[in-house]
C-alpha cells in the first residue's frame, strides 16, 4: 500500500508543477500578444462582418444574407418567416476587433470573433407569401443579371473595356438553401449593372413597412 501512496503523491505533484509551468508561459505569451498584436487584414475584418448572423441562423430551410452598413437576413425554416435588420458598420467592427486583438482575446477563426460581435438585432414576422414574393423576385433578378453577363461577354473581350466605381460601396448578397449556395457583389454606384437594384428597393420597401424606418442608401 505504501508503495502505491508515494507514487500516486509524486504524480499529482508533477501535474501541479506542469501546470503552474505552463500558467507563466500562458502569461508570458499574454504579455508577448500586448506588445506586438497581429496584424489583422481587411479581408479578415470583412469576412468577420458576413458571419454575424441572427438568432436561429443555422435552423433554416432557405437564408438570404444582405449585407451594406445595415444588415437585412430573411430567413425560413419552412414553417416560420422571419425578417431581422441590424446595423453594423465596418469601423464599429474594426474597432471592436483591434480592441480584442490588443487584449489578446481575439478568436482565431472569424466566424469566432463574429459571435463576439455586440449586435441588436430587430425582428419581425412575415407571411408565407411575403417570404415567396421576395424569393421570386429574387430569383428573376438574378436571372435577369446573369443574362446581362452573357450579353456582356463578346463586347469586352473585342474592347478590353474596364469598368471603374469610385468610392463605391458594395452590396453582398449570400443566398443559401439545403441544395444550392452562392454570393454576389454589387457595387452601389451609378451605372452599376442593374437587375438586382430593383430587389434591393423591394427589400428596402418591405424593411421600411415592418419597421418604420429606412436601410441603405442606395444610388440607383
Amino acid at each position: 500500500m505504501t508503495r502505491l501512496t508515494i507514487p500516486s503523491v509524486c504524480f499529482y505533484c508533477c501535474i501541479a508543477v506542469l501546470a503552474a509551468s505552463a500558467e507563466g508561459q500562458q502569461t508570458q505569451q499574454d504579455k508577448h500578444c500586448v506588445a506586438q498584436p497581429q496584424e489583422l487584414s481587411y479581408a479578415w475584418k470583412s469576412q468577420v462582418l458576413n458571419d454575424i448572423h441572427p438568432p436561429d441562423w443555422n435552423a433554416y430551410i432557405v437564408r438570404i444574407d444582405v449585407n451594406m452598413v445595415d444588415k437585412v437576413v430573411l430567413w425560413t425554416d419552412g414553417h416560420k418567416y422571419k425578417l431581422w435588420v441590424a446595423k453594423i458598420t465596418y469601423r464599429e467592427v474594426d474597432d471592436f476587433l483591434d480592441a480584442l486583438n490588443k487584449t489578446c482575446r481575439l478568436p482565431k477563426e472569424p466566424r469566432d470573433a463574429a459571435k463576439a460581435v455586440p449586435v441588436k438585432w430587430e425582428s419581425a414576422e412575415l407571411t408565407a407569401l411575403q417570404f415567396d414574393t421576395i424569393h421570386q423576385n429574387l430569383i428573376r433578378s438574378l436571372s435577369a443579371y446573369v443574362a446581362d453577363i452573357g450579353d456582356r461577354y463578346k463586347s469586352l473581350v473585342n474592347t478590353g473595356e474596364v469598368a471603374y466605381y469610385v468610392d463605391a460601396g458594395v452590396i453582398r448578397v449570400s443566398y443559401q438553401n439545403t441544395y444550392e449556395e452562392f454570393q454576389l457583389m454589387v457595387p452601389n454606384a451609378s451605372g452599376s449593372p442593374q437587375p438586382m437594384f430593383g430587389w434591393f428597393h423591394d427589400v428596402e420597401k418591405l424593411v421600411e413597412d415592418k419597421f418604420h424606418h429606412s436601410v441603405w442608401s442606395l444610388q440607383q
